[in-house]
């Protein structure tokens, strides 16, 4: 055989810069800040970009999103990078601005209006953060565990039920200057295959853990409701998947699932209030037509057709069963439309989730919970440059309420 020609090449150091810069953007929407049925922070509209280099030691993200008609009103911003140079662990880094709502408060009877007049108080927080991240990865199974830091700028504010910066009532203390630890761990033994609907066989737990502490607050104030914005605060989450054979009339190329979640948080400190965790969200009652939510997000604390804020309290918990099943194998594209309907699936849900706050005399707790059951469909499909998304459609009737049904549309699984 004829000996090979050399190839010839410049050799040079290696460099992230050229495969991690931007190649494409997306658009980002974020729903608006609900609390029981009222709008009160504006959605937000923007666009997200990413980039990583060959190997995975850099990978970065920018999200950028604002209101359409007041730009300054909300703005939601994120900068992430992640570095794995080390091996383990990876190291992120991030700085963000994020706004929520923090639930409601009863106006006094000499500003009020009527008997139930009530206002929002409100959060803007700017933080940076750097974390660690281990993670054990086997074949069935893997492991993680993360520790970080946070510095916190956090701004409050109270707004009235038209999403306008009241003037009636304003907080004393509005500007706080926070720091956070935080910690979890991980396991899980969840997997799929490649024409699954659903996660179809295992389980995962995920332990949680933050504690907040105030800075440079006078001594008089530490531990004072409303003032003190220190806490502690334990989340848990388990979810579990089981594949089950389906008879004839259903299609064969992927397997029915059952999946069910448990998640319970517990909160203490000042800065934690009776408000600190919210139930309900996950598909509510939007103001879309017929009462449509879209892009509602899935809380930790879910319950698909009540408004998010339903409930809230220092401690809560929440549970759902769902099952799944195949529908068709679409496999459909248009040309060169970056458009690709993948899969359809169905479903049937319960959901129920519940709080707990302390009474008016501060001893003891009150509870209160909210249930619905429904009906869903999902798209697994794929746009432009994204992974492939799922996008649920269903409706859910309230339990608890009367309201009767309501429809909803969503991105991602309940879980």
């Amino acid at each position: 055989a004829a000996p090979q020609e050399a190839m010839g090449g410049e050799v040079r150091r290696w460099s992230a810069l050229s495969s991690a810069r931007p190649r494409f953007w997306l658009p980002f929407v974020a729903a608006p800040e609900r609390e029981a049925g009222v709008d009160v922070l504006p959605a937000v509209v923007g666009f997200t970009t990413q980039g990583r280099d060959l190997v995975g030691r850099h990978i970065w993200e920018v999200q950028a999103a604002v209101p359409w008609s007041d730009p300054g009103e909300r703005p939601e911003l994120l900068a992430l990078w992640s570095w794995g140079g080390l091996g383990q662990p990876r190291l992120i880094f991030s700085a963000q601005e994020r706004h929520e709502s923090l639930g409601r408060l009863r106006v006094p009877d000499d500003r009020a209006t009527g008997p139930d007049d009530v206002v929002f108080p409100t959060s803007r927080e700017r933080r940076v953060g750097a974390d660690a991240l281990w993670v054990r990865a086997r074949l069935r199974s893997s492991v993680s565990f993360s520790v970080g830091a946070r510095e916190i700028r956090e701004s409050r504010g109270i707004r009235e039920a038209d999403g306008s910066v009241s003037d009636r009532l304003r907080l004393a203390r509005p500007e706080r200057a926070l720091g956070e630890l935080r910690a979890s761990v991980g396991a899980g033994t969840v997997r799929g295959h490649p024409f699954s609907i659903s996660p179809e066989a295992g389980a995962s737990v995920l332990v949680q853990a933050r504690e907040r502490f105030h800075r440079n607050l006078p001594d008089s104030l530490q531990g004072a409701a409303g003032f003190d914005g220190s806490y502690r605060e334990v989340v848990g989450l388990v979810h579990g998947y089981r594949a089950l054979e389906l008879p004839g009339p259903f299609p064969s190329f992927a397997r029915g699932v059952v999946a069910v979640r448990g998640a319970v948080g517990v909160a203490d400190g000042s800065g934690a209030g009776a408000g600190h965790f919210s139930a309900g969200g996950g598909g509510g009652r939007g103001d879309g037509l017929g009462g449509l939510s879209l892009w509602e997000p899935n809380p930790t604390f879910s319950v698909r057709g009540t408004p998010r804020g339903t409930l809230r309290g220092d401690q809560a918990w929440a549970a759902s069963v769902e099952m799944r099943v195949p529908v068709a194998n679409l496999h459909r594209a248009r040309g060169t439309v970056p458009v690709h309907l993948d899969r359809l699936a169905a479903g049937v849900f319960a959901d129920v989730a519940g709080v707990g706050r302390p009474g008016p005399d501060g001893m003891d707790r009150r509870w209160e919970r909210r249930s619905s059951v429904g009906v869903e469909a999902t798209l697994l499909a794929s746009f432009f440059f994204a992974p492939q998304q799922r996008i649920r459609g269903g409706v859910a009737l309230p339990l608890d309420d009367g309201g009767g049904i309501r429809p909803y549309l969503q991105v991602g699984w309940s879980f």
